[in-house]
């Protein structure tokens, strides 16, 4: 089997300190960190729920025109900034964006990937905005939001040939077309795996697991074979398909806690069986009164009566 290493763009990053000395192998760069925070004047309200630990370089940043998300964490005794990642519904669009910044960077800010990604995420938009999940204003906000941040990476990582020629509000509209041609309201509201965009996200997650456990004991079986420095680009290419399935999985389990919210707790059904009772006894036969039925102790055999035993054993021989 041959295993395609793939080479992942690396920034440097600058020096910093660290409390403990384990080193840090395939991270996403930490320019591009600041493209993953998502402005908390999107966050659709809803009640607050445990909070879900994201990685530390992602982090969320208040804004002054925030006075009702600020409130809200207010009331709920939780800091502003952390208001998003109480609300499952924040935090779904939180990992969404990191999502499309880790898959924009991991393919070498490719614009068609890139659109790729922002027509899956309208798509996802639109099944949960059916659902009464997120309002319309909502998601073109975040779909601008995305675009955005798309196009200052472009702009940092200096690709000129690389653009994003598509619009929002156009890519919202053929994401509700979609959505309501090919999906029934029967099917929204029963399975989530039926919904538009979600196929497709569970079948790259699938592709990246199966890349990452091909790499994984492909560098495992160098590595094994004392030859390290060709494992060493098969495990780090392994870490970094892992941390690409990890925030792929996550996405889809969020919005699917999110689904699982609006469903019905299924009854089970309960049937009532009586039991009824012959009215004449009828007799099958008669026990043998002579019959021994009291229980059997065996005794535990002494030392000599266990080596008499086994030297009295006749085993078969073999017929030759």
């Amino acid at each position: 089997m041959v295993v395609v290493v793939s080479t992942l763009p690396c920034i440097t990053n600058p020096p910093c300190k660290r409390e403990t000395k384990k080193r840090r192998r395939c991270d996403v760069p930490m320019e591009i960190n600041k493209f993953g925070v998502l402005p908390m004047e999107i966050a659709p309200t809803g009640n607050p729920v445990e909070e879900i630990s994201l990685e530390k370089c992602i982090q969320m940043k208040g804004a002054e025109s925030t006075e009702d998300v600020a409130d809200y964490g207010f009331d709920a005794g939780i800091e502003a900034s952390d208001a998003l990642r109480h609300n499952l519904s924040g935090l779904a669009l939180q990992i969404k964006l990191k999502m499309c910044i880790i898959e924009a960077w991991a393919s070498d800010w490719n614009s068609v990937v890139m659109e790729r990604n922002l027509l899956t995420v309208a798509k996802e938009l639109a099944a949960l905005k059916a659902l009464g999940l997120y309002k319309e204003k909502v998601c073109l906000r975040f779909l601008n939001i995305v675009k955005t941040r798309m196009m200052e990476l472009l702009e940092q990582a200096n690709r000129p040939h690389e653009t994003i020629s598509v619009d929002s509000t156009k890519l919202w509209q053929h994401a509700q077309v979609q959505m309501h041609e090919n999906v029934t309201p029967q099917d929204v509201n029963s399975d989530f795996l039926r919904l538009p965009g979600y196929e497709s996200s569970i079948r790259d997650a699938s592709v990246v697991w199966k890349a990452m456990t091909m790499a994984r004991d492909r560098g495992a079986q160098l590595w094994h074979d004392n030859k390290h420095e060709q494992a060493l680009a098969f495990l780090v290419t392994a870490d970094s398909y892992m941390k690409r399935f990890s925030i792929k999985y996550e996405r889809i389990k969020v919005d699917e806690a999110m689904f699982a919210m609006l469903q019905e707790p299924k009854r089970r059904n309960i049937s009532t069986r009586n039991v009824r009772f012959a009215d004449t006894e009828s007799i099958i036969g008669t026990a043998d009164p002579t019959f021994d039925r009291s229980p059997i102790c065996p005794s535990k055999p002494s030392k000599l009566e266990s080596l008499l035993l086994r030297t009295s054993r006749e085993f078969p021989s073999p017929v030759f």
